[in-house]
């Protein structure tokens, strides 16, 4: 039998992940609550890309105010990590996720500037 060489999160995001892209919103909603619940308060990639994808499930389920807090959540965490290219690019996506729930919100003017940071980050 191969033992998975990847962290628990991992394996548990990428389920939360493939609930969400089956349209699975509140199953991918709790799967993501529950590794943030596991993975505690101390900042680190896991916990970032986990607040990330529960602002998208949010965004998904019409509530981009949530949405944004939760996705600003996950840039403050993402800040504090050590540059590397994932972080760079889990910063951009948070920040181009930003954007799509601002727009929502009808703050176009922030959505754009989200947008556009996300573009430098890119």
């Amino acid at each position: 039998m191969k033992q998975s060489a990847e962290p628990w999160y991992v394996a548990e995001g990428k389920r939360g992940q493939q609930l969400l892209e089956q349209g699975q919103v509140g199953q991918a909603t709790a799967v993501f609550t529950a590794v943030l619940a596991r993975l505690g308060e101390a900042p680190s990639y896991g916990r970032a890309v986990m607040l990330g994808r529960l602002g998208r499930c949010l965004y998904l389920s019409g509530q981009p105010g949530p949405a944004a807090a939760q996705l600003r959540e996950a840039m403050g965490v993402a800040a504090r990590l050590a540059p590397s290219d994932g972080v760079k690019g889990l910063r951009g996506t948070l920040r181009s996720e930003l954007g799509d729930a601002l727009r929502a919100m009808g703050r176009y003017g922030e959505a754009r500037e989200a947008y556009e940071a996300a573009l430098k980050i890119a």
